[in-house]
């Protein structure tokens, strides 16, 4: 009897399978939803910027060498050179800007970058000059640490061109403490970042030929004022790209004379006054 029941059961269980695969089967079990193919602006990974820790480089200068061939003047308005393994912008008028190109030119696209501070004033602000073609024709990526704010701008003839407007970053160093700057030019991208942070990317191109890199400094109503310079670096241009020059024709003289006097046509070449890029939070 238990046998035979056992062969009934199979039976039975046998036919239940054999019902469940005649049974038509759900769909959803061997079909996809279909995927809606979302627009390319909804596709696109978004990384976030990065600041290029390590680029080949194509010129460094830690001003311990005094000849290493950066502008040297001692004058009424504004002294500019080595001071103590570092390079020095000091200006003693009140809004007045200076600035000071690199020993080399031909460049295109790089990376330049430096460290900076105050050394004596206030409202004093500085920058990375780049794409600098003379004290005309230049931009330049500059700091306000007493308020914390950055902008850059581009020097056209006697004007000044807002690349992007002064903007406020927790990343800048206050006061008297010491920034890194950094830019990358890539055709007509640029690139800024303090302090190994990324700040913005805008687009601008404006001069070419045979473009150098340089430091500047400004200042507002706190005179005398001293901007110091270290570790400026250029890098991610082939060292054929560049080459070494001694300062522009703007400064022969001067190297040529030793009269003050005989400084003031070349000296609005070198400085502007009361036309400086200023930061909102410093009047003129």
């Amino acid at each position: 009897m238990i046998l035979r029941r056992r062969s009934w059961l199979i039976i039975l269980l046998s036919l239940i399978v054999l019902v469940f695969e005649a049974l038509p089967q759900p769909l959803v079990a061997y079909t996809t939803m279909p995927v809606r193919q979302a627009p390319l602006a909804d596709s696109l990974l978004y990384l976030p910027l990065v600041v290029q820790n390590y680029c080949a480089d194509a010129y460094t200068d830690d001003f311990s060498d005094p000849n290493s061939g950066w502008l040297v003047a001692d004058l009424p308005l504004v002294g500019l050179g080595y001071q103590e393994e570092e390079y020095e912008i000091e200006l003693r008028l009140g809004n007045l800007f200076a600035g000071a190109p690199a020993p080399l030119s031909g460049l295109t696209s790089y990376t330049v970058e430096a460290d900076m501070y105050r050394r004596t004033g206030s409202s004093d602000q500085y920058a990375l000059a780049f794409d600098f073609v003379d004290l005309k024709h230049f931009y330049i990526f500059i700091v306000d640490p007493l308020s914390r704010n950055y902008a850059i701008g581009r020097r056209s003839g006697s004007n000044w061109v807002v690349v992007n407007a002064w903007s406020y970053s927790p990343y800048i160093n206050p006061n008297n403490e010491r920034n890194h700057l950094l830019v990358t030019r890539a055709d007509n991208q640029i690139m800024i970042a303090i302090n190994n942070q990324p700040l913005t990317t805008v687009f601008d191109k404006a001069y070419s030929g045979t473009l150098r890199v340089g430091v500047y400094a400004q200042t507002g109503d706190d005179v005398p004022a001293a901007i110091r310079f270290d570790n400026f670096r250029v890098c991610g241009a082939s060292t054929s790209s560049f080459t070494r020059t001694m300062p522009s024709k703007e400064f022969a003289a001067i190297y040529s004379s030793s009269s003050n006097s005989a400084l003031i046509s070349d000296w609005n070449e070198l400085i502007q006054a009361n036309d400086t890029f200023r930061s909102p939070s410093i009047s003129k």
